[in-house]
């Protein structure tokens, strides 16, 4: 169905939400169905971080709100790539991506 929390057949549930929100927000299966949810929030991790330090979270939080764990370049998942040099430069790459 259009609502469905599965991927379609061929395609993992990773694979889906990196297409959906990119390389910048690494989330796991929500209960949240996008008709559903009212508020998406930003979760920015503290210095030397990765959006692991959210897991969980989203368990907690009503289904009307989604929760977007930001993986930051040069961590976790994204290690390979640069870190960022500035926050303006990260914000604004984070900003063009969503």
């Amino acid at each position: 169905t259009a609502h469905s929390t599965l991927p379609p057949r061929g395609c993992t549930m990773s694979a889906m939400l990196k297409k959906r929100y990119g390389p910048w927000v690494d989330q796991g299966p929500t209960s949240s169905i996008d008709h559903a949810v009212r508020m998406r929030v930003l979760a920015i991790p503290q210095a030397g971080m990765g959006a692991w330090a959210f897991h969980g979270w989203q368990a907690a939080l009503p289904e009307t709100v989604e929760l977007l764990p930001v993986e930051l370049p040069g961590r976790n998942s994204r290690m390979l790539e640069p870190k960022g040099q500035s926050m303006r430069q990260l914000v604004t790459a984070l900003v063009d991506a969503l």
